[in-house]
C-alpha cells in the first residue's frame, strides 16, 4: 500500500488486511480497482531443514500448490464485488490458480520482492517499467499434471520426465506452461534459419531469429530456443531448453 501510495500522489489508496471478508467485500466494492496480495513465506514453503527433525516439524516443499483457504476465500469475495481485481502472488515456486484465475482481471508472479516489493509492484502495475520475466516453471490445472510427490523421501529419482517435459509427453495443456509471460506489447517472430543443416558430434549449430515488437509500448521479450530429438533410439523429451536471451526492443524495432 505504502508503494503504491507514493507512486500514485493525491489518488486515495485504501488498505484492507483480507482478515475479515465483510470489510474486504465493502472495500472492494467502493473501489475502482483492487490489488489483492497473497501467497506463501519461506516457512511456507519449506525452505528450511529442521536441526533436528521430527514426525511433526520437516523442511521441503509444500504439499498443496494451492494458495491457503484464507487467500482463496478473500479472493473470491473481493472479485465477487469487483472483476477489476489484480491478484499479486508472493512465493517462491509454482501456485495453482484453477478456483478463481478466470474471476480476475491480471495475475502478477511477484516471488519474493524484497522490502522494496511494494515500489517495484507500483511501478509495474501503473506501466512506469515492463513485466518481462518468464515462468521458471509449469503451472498445472491439476496436481495429476505433476510427477509423483513426497515430501519426506530423503531423495527421489525423476528421469527425463517432471515439469514441462511431462507435460509434453504426456499431451498435458497446463494453466500457464513453462516458460510463459506476458507483458503491455507483443512481439512478432519471422525469418528462423540455422547456419548448418546438419552438425559434426563435436560441431555447433547457431539458431537466429527477427524479433519485432509489433505493439505500442517499449518492452524486452525472452526469446527461448528449444531442442527436440526426432527419431531418437532411445526415450527422450519431445523438447528441452536450451538457450534463451533477452533482448529490448521499442514499438516497431526489429533485432
Amino acid at each position: 500500500a505504502e508503494g503504491l501510495r507514493e507512486a500514485l500522489g493525491a489518488t486515495s489508496v485504501i488498505h484492507e488486511p483480507g482478515a475479515d471478508l465483510l470489510k474486504a467485500r465493502a472495500a472492494a466494492r467502493a473501489a475502482d480497482a483492487v490489488v489483492a496480495v497473497v501467497g506463501f513465506d519461506q516457512s511456507d514453503e519449506g525452505e528450511y531443514i529442521p536441526q533436528k527433525p521430527n514426525k511433526d516439524e520437516w523442511g521441503g516443499d509444500r504439499e498443496d500448490l494451492a494458495l491457503e483457504r484464507a487467500d482463496r476465500e478473500l479472493i473470491l469475495a473481493v472479485t465477487a464485488e469487483n472483476p477489476r481485481t489484480i491478484v499479486v502472488l508472493i512465493g517462491g515456486s509454482a501456485i495453482t490458480v484453477e478456483e478463481w484465475q478466470e474471476k480476475v482481471g491480471a495475475i502478477l508472479m511477484a516471488f519474493y520482492p524484497g522490502e522494496q516489493g511494494g515500489a517495484a509492484l507500483a511501478r509495474l502495475l501503473l506501466g512506469r517499467a515492463y513485466p518481462s520475466g518468464k515462468l521458471p516453471f509449469t503451472v498445472p490445472k491439476d496436481a495429476a499434471q505433476l510427477a509423483p510427490f513426497d515430501n519426506r523421501s530423503p531423495s527421489v529419482e525423476y528421469g527425463y520426465y517432471h515439469g514441462y517435459t511431462l507435460a509434453e509427453k504426456k499431451g498435458w495443456e497446463p494453466r500457464y506452461p513453462f516458460g510463459h509471460g506476458l507483458g503491455y506489447t507483443t512481439y512478432a517472430y519471422a525469418n528462423l534459419a540455422l547456419d548448418a543443416t546438419e552438425v559434426k558430434e563435436d560441431g555447433t549449430v547457431t539458431a537466429s531469429v527477427d524479433v519485432t515488437n509489433a505493439g505500442s509500448r517499449a518492452g524486452e521479450e525472452v526469446v527461448q530456443l528449444y531442442v527436440g530429438f526426432p527419431g531418437s533410439k532411445v526415450d527422450r523429451p519431445v523438447k528441452l531448453l536450451r538457450g534463451f536471451e533477452k533482448v529490448s526492443l521499442d514499438p516497431g524495432e526489429t533485432k
